[in-house]
């Protein structure tokens, strides 16, 4: 697992009440993320791996499962393919 993965430069992000509202601006979409899913993009301001990423949600006592690697990958995954993160 040694992708790497990082929010896209062409969206914006707004955080309310625990929910993230991201704007695709060149797609003119939006989508509305839960707030573990919100939790993950905030710390993709710079780029990291799934393993990165577990290991910070961890320090943020954040609620992992023993599939977290797997699931963060997927939801990963689903970000890259609207072109909300890019990985490389």
């Amino acid at each position: 697992m040694n992708t790497l993965y990082k929010r896209s430069s062409l969206t914006q992000a707004v955080e309310c009440e625990g929910e993230w509202v991201i704007i695709h601006v060149s797609h003119d979409t939006i989508t509305k993320l839960n707030d573990t899913a919100g939790s993950l993009w905030a710390m993709l301001n710079k780029s990291m791996t799934v393993n990165q990423l577990v290991a910070l949600a961890s320090s943020h006592n954040m609620p992992l499962t023993e599939v977290a690697a797997a699931d963060i990958e997927m939801l990963l995954e689903q970000l890259v393919h609207i072109g909300l993160v890019e990985k490389w």
